[in-house]
């Protein structure tokens, strides 16, 4: 009876740790596939506004400035994501990234 109770209490308690490792490991999963996909779609942006930026300031062309501005807003509309930010937010509130560098990128 006794092996029997510390047996269930061993199970209780490791399935409780491992339990919270799975989710700290799928939080940490879930981030960096957000962060992938957030540099997937602001890193050809970031790229392309920065050449604009270029041909504006050296050629003087409105097209050029306003290829820029067009590119800004697009970036800033994606920045602006509310569901994004949430995300993020439920991320850090949850507090189970342990990973340093995605600690920092979050």
């Amino acid at each position: 009876m006794k092996k029997n109770i510390i047996s269930i209490l061993f199970i209780l308690i490791l399935t409780f740790f491992l339990g919270g490792y799975l989710a700290m490991a799928n939080d940490e999963a879930d981030l960096q596939a957000f962060i992938d996909n957030h540099v997937k779609l602001i890193a050809p942006l970031q790229k392309q506004s920065a050449i604009a930026y270029y041909d504006a300031t050296q050629f003087g062309k409105s097209e050029d400035y306003d290829r820029y501005a067009d590119l800004n807003l697009a970036i800033s509309l994606i920045y602006s994501n509310k569901e994004d930010f949430k995300k993020l937010q439920n991320f850090k509130a949850r507090n189970q990234i342990t990973d340093p560098l995605l600690k920092r990128q979050l």
